[in-house]
């Protein structure tokens, strides 16, 4: 893997960190506001809408934040799709 694909990545991977920078779900005591579990990001929604792919495809944020490295979950319409573009 490349320089540059670890990078992104790594950035996609760090979207569900709340603003204190744990994961969704993880012990967060980085306030008062967020004593406990962390609330993962308050941005970004599993289930949100980001954009379209060159295909016209929704690209959207994951709901289930244990999959962020799976890219069927990002564009689910590819994953159901029978032929893929490569």
């Amino acid at each position: 893997m490349r320089d540059a694909d670890r990078a992104l990545a790594a950035l996609l991977l760090a979207l569900d960190r709340c603003e204190h920078g744990r994961h969704k779900g993880d012990r967060c005591t980085g306030s008062e506001s967020c004593n406990g579990p962390s609330v993962g990001n308050k941005f970004l929604q599993p289930g949100q809408r980001l954009g379209t792919d060159m295909y016209g495809r929704s690209i959207v944020y994951p709901k289930d934040h244990r999959v962020l490295g799976v890219v069927d979950y990002w564009v689910p319409e590819a994953a159901r799709s029978i032929a893929r573009p490569v």
